[in-house]
């Protein structure tokens, strides 16, 4: 038998050849946001977080979250709280997540209903409201008031940008009045007519510079 100094030997050396590789080939971390990820990702946050279940977004770089504003777009559910600023938090990444997700609601909500962001990282119903916002989900369950937990079968995030209503009217241009021997004042008013069609397609354009879906109050 080899004496138990040799076989103490072989071990060590098989154990730093083990290290050695893994080294080389780079282990798998759950707390840094290399490789891949099965749903969910860990990261440090900006800041304390006192609420479960809040969406976050990309925080002061590629490895910080931060809770999400209305109009931000989300990267995931924030799954805990965070007691301070640096702590790691684990997210639960929107579409990709293999489970439905738990969310903070902002109002009364019902089952079945399209979910989008709100202030403090909360969703709300389809806003009603202009400006910028975007789909997570369906709701599958009811929220009965603001600060309720809804639980959601989310989705990639969707841009939404809600528009007021246009400036521009159904039938101004047809109803503007012009003789045969047409005025100076008539060609002014079909040329202001023109420009305020013109505002609303740029508009338009503007809203939907990136993907999104478009709703005109």
């Amino acid at each position: 038998m080899a004496p138990v100094g040799a076989l103490l030997a072989m071990v060590l050396a098989c154990a730093w050849l083990s290290w050695k590789r893994a080294r080389g080939k780079g282990m798998a971390m759950a707390n840094i946001a290399e490789g891949t990820h099965e749903g969910s990702i860990s990261k440090k946050a900006d800041a304390v977080v006192t609420t479960r279940y809040l969406l976050g977004k990309e925080g002061t770089d590629d490895d910080h979250v931060a809770v999400c504003g209305v109009a931000d777009e989300p990267k995931g559910v924030l799954t805990d709280e965070v007691k301070a600023a640096e702590d790691h938090v684990a997210v639960e990444l929107l579409g990709i997540s293999k489970r439905t997700l738990l969310m903070v609601a902002s109002e009364a909500l019902d089952a079945g209903e399209r979910l989008y962001t709100a202030a403090g990282g909360k969703v709300q119903n389809e806003p009603g409201v202009a400006g910028t916002y975007w789909m997570v989900g369906i709701a599958l369950t009811d929220a009965g008031a603001d600060s309720d937990t809804v639980e959601v079968q989310h989705c990639i995030p969707l841009k939404l940008v809600v528009m007021a209503t246009f400036g521009n009217t159904d039938n101004e241009i047809g109803a503007l009045a012009i003789g045969a021997s047409y005025t100076q004042a008539e060609v002014t008013a079909l040329r202001d007519k023109a420009e305020e069609l013109a505002d609303d397609v740029r508009a338009i354009r503007t809203s939907l510079a990136s993907p999104a879906l478009l709703k005109i109050l």
